[in-house]
């Protein structure tokens, strides 16, 4: 089943929309319904829609006269078939499909296995081919629900990027940059009176406290815990003294990004930041006990070093020194990862 409706939090636009009823019940769940409310729900949104017609037990305003009533033709009458032969007709249909409507089958909902992204489908009853479909649906299901959400987010990301209020302009975290950037625009904004910054960690509290002060603002805190927050307020020293923009640039050498304690980023959104932030992952792998340039090259006779070496009498295979009496092989490091002692 679906429903036309119209919610932004859900769809990322002000317009109606077509939701199917699995989708909805995902949405409910995540804003904090809970699960054994979900029938109780839907029932009462069913009677709001389709609400029952009362009947109207009052007919003594209604005239009842003998003329207006109509005859009824022989015709007609034969059309129609008597009462006995329409419940013989019922009989026999009721006796045809008798066995197969007392027919009782055993269903139950398949469980999942295993934890985030190596969650699945518990296939493991069921043999064949048949599993490996209902698995593959199950995958694309669960794709598919992550687009949506993904799509949902971004249009609610678009829709809040010019907006006034931080806390919907900044969902996760805020930069330093942000920041000044805020503060300034405050300043040349001569209808706001009042700026209100999403909650911070005590740092990012008393940074944006410090560089109010800097556009000659006030500062207030409110909340307690992780959502205390900082209100910043326009006064009559804001409008008669030049910020101190060499005071505020210091800000922007110190720690850039806040995040904010009243929320939690996705675990996508951090991996995201940190491959950006360190490029590709390296490939490479050392194992506890592995020999450091085990499978290095052996030096060429175009390097440097080894010239020399050749040029003073040197061969391979032969030891260092003047005498060719010290080592032959380099020292081996090997790659150590515990805490245990050397072995």
């Amino acid at each position: 089943s679906q429903y036309l409706m119209k919610s932004f939090r859900l769809t990322g636009s002000y317009d109606t929309h077509w939701i199917d009823r699995e989708l909805f019940e995902d949405f409910l769940l995540e804003n904090g319904m809970p699960e054994h409310r979900l029938n109780a729900y839907f029932k009462y949104v069913k009677a709001k829609l389709y609400p029952e017609e009362e009947e109207d037990d009052d007919m003594d305003d209604i005239s009842f006269d003998d003329s207006d009533s109509e005859e009824v033709d022989e015709e007609e009458e034969a059309a129609i078939p008597s009462d006995e032969e329409g419940l013989a007709d019922l009989i026999n249909f009721t006796k045809k499909y008798d066995g197969l409507r007392d027919m009782e089958f055993e269903t139950h909902t398949l469980k999942t296995k295993g934890k985030g992204r190596k969650k699945q489908l518990d296939v493991d009853s069921i043999t064949g081919e048949f599993g490996d479909i209902l698995q593959q649906q199950w995958a694309n299901d669960r794709q598919h629900k992550r687009e949506k959400r993904k799509n949902r987010d971004s249009n609610i990301a678009e829709e809040h990027a010019t907006s006034v209020d931080l806390c919907l302009k900044y969902p996760y975290t805020i930069y330093v940059k942000d920041m000044r950037n805020e503060l300034e625009e405050f300043l040349s904004d001569s209808v706001r009176k009042s700026l209100t910054f999403p909650p911070l960690d005590p740092h990012g509290n008393r940074t944006v406290q410090n560089m109010a002060h800097k556009f000659n603002m006030k500062s207030r805190k409110f909340g307690s815990g992780n959502k205390q927050h900082v209100v910043v307020i326009k006064n009559k020293r804001t409008y008669r003294t030049i910020p101190d923009y060499m005071g505020i640039d210091r800000f922007l050498h110190q720690r850039p990004v806040f995040n904010r304690t009243d929320q939690r980023r996705p675990r996508s959104e951090i991996d995201q930041e940190k491959s950006s932030r360190r490029g590709k992952p390296s490939k490479a792998h050392n194992r506890e006990g592995d020999i450091v340039g085990a499978n290095a090259p052996e030096i060429s006779s175009d390097n440097f070093g080894r010239r020399l070496l050749v040029k003073m009498g040197w061969k391979a295979g032969q030891g260092l020194g003047l005498g060719n009496d010290g080592i032959s092989e380099p020292v081996m490091a090997k790659v150590k990862n515990s805490k245990l002692g050397i072995r």
